[in-house]
């Protein structure tokens, strides 16, 4: 960088090949014009990307189901929004699409159920376990519907141009909560989530089932499942 004093054409500011003037005071500040210098990604970088967009589409697809969304903390006097908290608690737990680890669907530790079993199907997917036992501290004069909510990530498209994977969040249909009857649940995909769930061949559901009060509000989440 070299500096010209009260240069006498008066001060100078503009590019001239590579080199570049700019005012300061009354002088004129010349500088070379730094290159741009483009390197090709690593296979370290090609995998933090990957894992960015894998994370980064769980957490979309969590974020879209209204019921999970609640359950999640903002916070606002920082920023923080639900997504931000989804992303930040999944990023450490997420690893690669091969080996997708254990993402988080609802924070806390939940209720536990038995016997449960995710089922993939044609156009959706079918979830049952036992009655909720007494561990569960079922409160039925609180708690009145149970729901299942999560995302299913797809691989192996059946296409090889469509993107080696997508995630589409999984919300059930809701059913009446009582002490004598199991849980069976169930989802169906149409018009555009149902072209993208039918276009993949591998299908890995992750699933929490909540339960709600009377007018839909979720109160408490279960164990997770997965397929």
């Amino acid at each position: 960088m070299a500096k010209l004093k009260s240069p006498v054409l008066g001060n100078v500011s503009g590019t001239v090949g590579n080199i570049v003037f700019t005012e300061k005071g009354d002088s004129s500040i010349l500088y070379r014009k730094t290159k741009r210098t483009v390197h090709a990604a690593t296979a370290g970088m090609e995998a933090v990307r990957e894992k960015f967009k894998l994370v980064a589409s769980i957490a979309i697809g969590i974020n879209r189901t209204v019921l999970l969304k609640k359950l999640w903390p903002s916070n606002p006097k920082v920023r923080r929004s639900h997504f931000n908290n989804i992303f930040m608690t999944n990023y450490p737990l997420v690893h690669t699409i091969d080996n997708i680890g254990k993402p988080v669907m609802a924070p806390g530790i939940g209720f536990p159920l038995t016997n449960g079993v995710i089922t993939p199907g044609l156009k959706g997917l079918t979830f049952g376990c036992d009655v909720p036992d007494s561990d569960a501290n079922i409160d039925t004069e609180v708690e009145k519907f149970v729901i299942g909510c999560g995302v299913v990530i797809l691989t192996n498209p059946v296409d090889a141009e469509n993107p080696a994977f997508m995630v589409l969040p999984v919300k059930t249909g809701m059913q009446g909560l009582d002490s004598d009857t199991p849980i069976s649940l169930s989802n169906t995909y149409v018009a555009e989530d149902l072209s993208v769930f039918q276009g993949y061949t591998t299908k890995k559901v992750y699933l929490v089932i909540l339960t709600t009060s009377a007018d839909g509000t979720p109160l408490r989440r279960s164990v997770q499942f997965s397929s």
